[in-house]
């Protein structure tokens, strides 16, 4: 799941930060309770109110998450914003707004909203060439402005490194939109556009031999998260379309000659509204030599207020 991994990632990170002297934990007593929400997106339009949005970057390259600032309160309010800090030293990480870009973390950006008022930021994270198959996280946090010790929200930026490649029989590998392929021979995550009641997440699933042997490979997968009765699921191998019991059983996809491929869709329909801020389809291959290869279908839930 996306909350506790960014949750901890977070805390030690603020935890480096106050030790080196670049977080107050202490400040002015604020007038009036401060509140307030950052969204973020990665692809599409919608914004969402999930813990993380995970895109998949190819190492040398760079992609791009915007995010919202909000005052959901009834009084106006001073907010600090920045990037909290990142998983891997090396990154090149860059977060802007209003013409101003800032670098590393532990630097602020000063924002005073009113009632309902939005201020958009940017935050470019690319992944130098060479590094290895991860997924790097940098952090944006909304701060009180008169008590930097108070995180009033925060959001998770994650690039998915990927190089589309792999070394198993049973390598799989998801992509959605114009993303590339993640996942192969370590279990990854791709995020689909935010969906509103009536929209649709469409995913690509290749299953690889990565091998040099023929190999008897078969596909499973699963709704595994929150809002599983307001989605409608469908994954087509072609024209054909799989039933429930054979994706959670298990469907045979025959032999794979080395380096050729099994493409399967899935698609992931938003029916009725929820509360729930995401969900995830898992896809996963079996063969007869490696261990599982499961990847993640993220699907966030657009933020409607």
């Amino acid at each position: 799941m996306l909350r506790n991994p960014l949750r901890l990632l977070a805390a030690a990170i603020v935890s480096v930060l106050i030790g080196a002297g670049l977080v107050a934990t202490a400040g002015p007593a604020h007038a009036v309770p401060i509140d307030g929400i950052i969204l973020g997106k990665g692809a599409g339009n919608a914004y969402t109110a999930d813990d993380g949005v995970f895109q998949g970057v190819i190492p040398g390259k760079a992609k791009t998450w915007t995010f919202r600032l909000i005052n959901t309160t009834s009084t106006p309010q001073s907010y600090a914003a920045g990037n909290m800090g990142y998983t891997s030293p090396g990154l090149n990480v860059t977060w802007s707004y209003g013409g101003i870009k800032q670098e590393g973390p532990g630097h602020w950006t000063y924002v005073d909203l009113d009632p309902g008022e939005i201020a958009t930021m940017k935050l470019k994270l690319s992944i130098p060439d060479g590094f290895p198959v991860d997924d790097y996280y940098a952090v944006m946090q909304l701060r009180d402005a008169n008590n930097l010790g108070t995180v009033v929200d925060e959001i998770g930026a994650v690039a998915v490194g990927t190089y589309q490649d792999g070394v198993q029989e049973n390598d799989a590998f998801i992509k959605t939109g114009n993303q590339p392929y993640v996942g192969g021979d370590i279990d990854q995550t791709a995020s689909s556009q935010a969906l509103k009641v009536g929209q649709t997440a469409k995913f690509s699933i290749k299953i690889v031999n990565n091998s040099f042997s023929p190999a008897q490979l078969s596909f499973y997968g699963g709704h595994d998260g929150c809002a599983y009765d307001e989605f409608e699921f469908e994954v087509k191998r072609g024209s054909y379309t799989l039933t429930e019991d054979e994706i959670i059983s298990g469907y045979d996809l025959g032999y794979v000659n080395p380096s050729k491929s099994v493409t399967l869709k899935l698609r992931m329909k938003l029916v009725t509204p929820t509360d729930c801020t995401s969900t995830t389809f898992y896809l996963g291959a079996e063969g007869p030599f490696s261990a599982s290869s499961l990847q993640a279908a993220h699907i966030p839930i657009a933020y409607t207020g």
